[in-house]
């Protein structure tokens, strides 16, 4: 529809579908307030979800809510695309529940290993999005852009490579 024209004329028959439009238009701004409502109420005081809420089928609920940062303490024993499921309730045939895994230990966790945070990643994005920007503004951009995203591709991948005998910059 041409800007700073509210309708159209009685004549083109198009009436009824720019009500529609409209309405649909309407529909989704309410829509987004009762979201932004719902944002705010829940941040304010809404209740902790378990781990399991919907009585889920596979093993990603079968972790806490939030995940913790390694997300599985443990490597899980999967032997079938529902896992979890035949775990709390068995095969559905008179199959009995697999055994669930023993909990994990303090021990265990400790032993995991996390890398620290990088700002490599947020540098190589940006890089990146200078050379595809460069696309529509220079080649000489794109080069640099390329150029640049290898050089941080490279000083991402060795960031925590060390040498052997633990010399090195």
């Amino acid at each position: 529809m041409p800007r700073r024209i509210y309708t159209y004329a009685g004549d083109l028959g198009w009436n009824f579908w720019n009500l529609v439009s409209t309405i649909g238009a309407f529909t989704i701004a309410l829509s987004f307030l009762v979201f932004i409502f719902n944002v705010i109420r829940t941040t304010r005081g809404g209740k902790v979800a378990s781990a399991d809420p919907w009585d889920g089928r596979t093993l990603e609920w079968s972790i806490p809510s939030p995940p913790p940062v390694y997300n599985f303490a443990r490597v899980p024993d999967v032997h079938d695309r529902d896992e979890l499921w035949l775990q709390k309730y068995g095969d559905g045939h008179g199959g009995a529940p697999r055994p669930r895994p023993a909990p994990v230990t303090a021990a265990e966790i400790a032993a995991i290993h996390m890398p620290p945070s990088s700002y490599w990643p947020i540098l190589l994005g940006l890089a990146m999005a200078m050379m595809i920007s460069g696309l529509l503004i220079s080649m000489y951009q794109v080069i640099v852009g390329g150029l640049l995203t290898l050089f941080l591709m490279y000083r991402f991948a060795m960031e925590y490579h060390r040498p052997a005998d633990g010399h090195g910059h």
